[in-house]
């Protein structure tokens, strides 16, 4: 139940900002497990160790409406890569917002000097795993948000070698006039 709590508010959070507007070389192509997979495009997987724990606890932790999620990448990093890759991911995400909207949007958080704290714990960590789902994500929003856009449809876990997982952030994939949330392999640059 804490957990289920946590989760909520760090996704009401990191969703209030998305609102406003060292993996492996090689990869395989794999298709997810599942009703939810059935018909769906392969995901790019870099490792079975990266599928087998985003299919697990990633997919666990990210839920989607229904239990319902398609795992669209999986790929395998290290823990002290980790933070500055998301800041990077993150600074252009904001610079998207700003590009959108013409300005810089107050309410993004901030891509610089903002430590995601499940980063922080698992900075040490030889391996940590960044999973990619689409489906829709029911998470906390203010009603008129989710009237006008509704839920998002894609999100990013990150899932430590122990089976610890995050919802890093959940935002909207191909959507006209929202944020997007590309896939990215994480990388030390």
């Amino acid at each position: 139940m804490i957990s289920h709590i946590k989760r909520g508010a760090c996704v009401s959070l990191l969703l209030l900002g998305l609102l406003a507007g060292c993996g492996s070389q090689g990869s395989v192509r794999a298709g997810g497990s599942g009703a939810a997979d059935s018909g769906a495009a392969s995901a790019e997987v870099d490792s079975e160790a990266a599928r087998n724990a985003c299919e697990g606890a990633g997919r666990r932790y990210a839920g989607g409406k229904d239990g319902k999620a398609t795992l669209r990448a999986a790929y395998t990093t290290s823990g002290s890569t980790l933070p500055g890759w998301l800041e990077r991911s993150n600074r252009r995400r904001q610079e998207q917002a700003a590009d959108a909207t013409g300005r810089q949007s107050s309410s993004m958080p901030p891509a610089s000097g903002f430590v995601n704290p499940f980063a922080a714990a698992h900075a040490s960590d030889p391996v940590v795993y960044v999973c990619y789902f689409d489906g829709e994500f029911v998470i906390s929003m203010p009603p008129e948000a989710l009237e006008k856009d509704g839920y998002p449809n894609r999100a990013r876990v990150i899932v430590s070698s122990t089976g610890e997982a995050w919802l890093d952030v959940a935002a909207w994939n191909d959507t006209p006039g929202m944020i997007g949330l590309p896939i990215e392999r994480p990388s030390a640059e």
